[in-house]
């Protein structure tokens, strides 16, 4: 009769782990309960809460990973905004998440308000994604932005990039925001920072009307830049001059085949 019961916990404890799949983490395997509720302490933690939430299609409970301003931005370009419209986005496009990881982690500015990631996920096809992320840790740990794509492989093309970079750097330092903005930002390019989200070329260059006084200096010192796909690139850097945080971008290739910027943001 023992041995009856014994086989019988054993085939009950496999059917009950096969029939939940949890995510884990490419460096720390992170269980969870069919309900996903777990304590979190870090961005890690939080990525397996939303990878839970996503794989069990959990959307209503994306409340607890998203700020109630958040801002998710497609590979095309176009913003969805605010929570609900987030959690409408992921009700409709279904990711059943295998594994999720960091790549990259870092304070965005001096206070530790904001945090800038580069990280990456599977899904249970083996199709792999790379995700952008800032974190507002005033909540703690909820995400404010999202930029993700599927990465497909790519030759890294750091001397190209870093032309842009310092064509950037050159433009801004002569005072001509404008033509920096007309040159170098994407057609569908926009700018994150503690305001709302600004879209275009125009509304972009007026808002970097600063870089016009003769004083301002800056200059971009990559910290991570992080290949997605053959057209699509992530970088994590550090500003040195008159504003000194860090930057975050979104590289991508326009119809011409030129490494534009996508996405801009500095906190």
């Amino acid at each position: 009769m023992n041995n009856h019961i014994k086989l019988f916990a054993t085939i009950l404890l496999v059917m009950l782990t096969c029939g939940t799949k949890r995510p884990k983490s490419k460096d720390t395997p992170v269980s969870f309960e069919q309900n996903c509720q777990t304590t979190y302490s870090d961005s890690t933690d939080v990525n397996h809460l939303w990878a839970c939430f996503l794989s069990k299609g959990i959307t209503d409970s994306l409340k607890t990973v998203y700020a109630t301003n958040s801002i998710k931005v497609a590979e095309s370009g176009e913003v969805i905004s605010g929570l609900q419209n987030i959690s409408d986005y992921y009700r409709k496009n279904d990711f059943s998440i295998d594994t999720v990881y960091s790549i990259k982690r870092i304070a965005a500015n001096a206070t530790k308000t904001y945090d800038y990631e580069i990280g990456a996920f599977t899904t249970e096809n083996e199709v792999l994604f790379k995700h952008l992320i800032i974190w507002n840790n005033q909540y703690p740990q909820k995400r404010a932005f999202e930029f993700i794509s599927e990465s497909k492989k790519a030759i890294p093309i750091a001397n190209t990039i870093n032309k842009q970079r310092e064509k950037w750097i050159a433009l801004c330092n002569l005072h001509n925001a404008t033509k920096l903005v007309t040159e170098l930002y994407h057609v569908n390019a926009l700018y994150f920072n503690h305001k709302p989200v600004i879209v275009g070329l125009d509304s972009i260059a007026k808002d970097y009307q600063y870089m016009n006084d003769k004083n301002y200096r800056l200059r971009l010192e990559p910290i991570k830049l992080e290949m997605v796909a053959e057209n699509l690139a992530y970088e994590i850097g550090q500003c040195i001059g008159t504003y000194n945080g860090k930057y975050l971008l979104v590289w991508k290739k326009d119809d011409k085949g030129d490494w534009k910027i996508l996405v801009d943001s500095n906190i």
